[in-house]
């Protein structure tokens, strides 16, 4: 059953400007409920938003995480090949 055959706006307002107190209540209630779903799209949207960002943080500290092992591989490949350097010496040593 439908009340209510409005399609814009202005064709809502002629029909709060009838004078009909269930009319007036019925677009009342239909601005209402259109300002309720657009309050809940934007918490949506910022819920979204903010889901958005933590994952981008959470992409970048593996990233980061990433980089610094490898900044540590290196260092640690650095090292091996400094231990078998000496190793040889040592060894040439005996």
């Amino acid at each position: 059953m439908q009340l209510i055959n409005a399609e814009t706006e202005e064709e809502l307002e002629m029909l709060e400007q009838t004078g009909v107190m269930p009319i007036q209540k019925a677009v009342y209630v239909l601005h209402k409920m259109s300002e309720d779903e657009k309050i809940q799209e934007a918490a949506r949207l910022r819920e979204r938003a903010l889901l958005l960002e933590s994952e981008m943080r959470r992409v970048e500290r593996r990233e980061g995480a990433e980089s610094e092992r490898e900044i540590w591989q290196g260092i640690v490949a650095d090292k091996d090949v400094q231990i078998a350097e000496l190793q040889a010496k040592l060894r040439g040593l005996s």
